[in-house]
């Protein structure tokens, strides 16, 4: 009799937990569900407003790179390494906006060999 008491009590803990887990999976799906369809609510915007997606930019070394491309082209010059990565450290901070200020605003570079860049 306290056998049998015993392995209903482990069943129904069983099942029990069996229940926990699978609203726990339900709602880690459902959130998954929403964040995605954030996700593609946010992707179909930016398409609204003219952005272009970018599959070749995946990470920050490709960013890094097409930023570098774009900034040159339009300043017409040819930095070094050590120029460009001076340049990112003056220019990426913690905040975007700030660095979107940065960006927008007239600024002055000393490049390796003393010549100022005005960008």
């Amino acid at each position: 009799m306290v056998l049998l008491k015993y392995k209903k009590r482990m069943i129904v803990g069983m099942l029990i937990i069996f229940y926990y887990n699978t609203k726990a999976i339900h709602h880690l799906d459902s959130a998954m569900t929403a964040e995605s369809q954030i996700e593609q609510e946010l992707i179909a915007k930016l398409r609204d407003l003219k952005y272009t997606c970018r599959p070749d930019i995946r990470d920050r070394a490709a960013l890094e790179a097409n930023f570098r491309e774009k900034f040159q082209a339009l300043n017409q010059v040819t930095l070094t390494d050590s120029e460009f990565q001076r340049l990112l450290d003056g220019i990426v901070t913690g905040d975007v906006f700030i660095a979107a200020q940065t960006l927008h605003n007239r600024n002055a570079f000393t490049r390796d060999d003393g010549t100022p860049l005005n960008y």
